[in-house]
């Protein structure tokens, strides 16, 4: 019997009709995310707090009413909730929810890091990710499509020097997730993290011409 071959057919993504609300998009991962998200077909709401950065995000992911810019703060719960309710009034469904917001990343080592620094990131990204997924569950569809994707990191399982704040968020991220994951299946919405390690986006390509000079 021949081994196994992997198929060469290249694996496609319907997402006509469906609306997916992405945060974080104005740059980096979030923005790579929202335009992946709009060129399989979906309507996307893309959500960051710097307006401009999210304006100009959202002209290069696509024209017209294919994508909206939703400025708001994660760390604000009614800011957070007015958004939510925006991208939902705006497509009339949702059904995708990509948690991707966080703070840069600062490294140190954990023993000389500030508590006010490890709350501030968590408030950003563990705290930000549950408010967004509390105010957009209640409205994400539960006829089978319904979909939150929280963007943890590798730094949640794999020791790296000096991110030991990352670290600590990420985990707490896996651990939100897989809470919300038991409660969403009631509602037949799937969640999900993803850990993405090191990828190439402006941040790292400014830090690595950083360390270069």
């Amino acid at each position: 019997m021949p081994p196994a071959t992997r198929s060469e057919t290249p694996v496609t993504v319907d997402l006509h009709g469906r609306v997916a609300l992405v945060t974080g998009a104005s740059r980096g991962i979030g923005a790579a995310i929202a335009a992946a998200l709009h060129d399989r077909g979906a309507r996307v709401a893309a959500l960051a707090r710097d307006k401009d950065a999210l304006d100009a995000a959202v002209a290069q992911i696509g024209p017209g009413d294919s994508a909206l810019a939703v400025p708001a703060d994660v760390t604000d719960t009614e800011s957070v909730r007015k958004a939510v309710a925006a991208a939902y009034d705006w497509g009339g469904r949702l059904d995708i929810v990509v948690n991707c917001a966080g703070p840069q990343l600062t490294p140190a080592p954990l023993a000389d890091t500030a508590d006010t620094d490890l709350i501030r990131y968590l408030d950003v990204k563990l705290i930000g990710f549950h408010r967004v997924s509390s105010a957009a569950l209640p409205l994400i569809s539960d006829t089978g499509t319904g979909r939150i994707i929280n963007v943890a990191g590798q730094t949640a399982r794999t020791l790296v020097p000096n991110a030991g704040v990352t670290g600590i968020t990420n985990a707490a991220v896996i651990a939100l997730t897989s809470y919300l994951a038991s409660e969403g299946a009631a509602r037949h919405v799937l969640v999900n993290a993803i850990s993405p390690g090191m990828t190439l986006t402006e941040g790292w390509i400014s830090r690595h011409e950083a360390m270069a000079a």
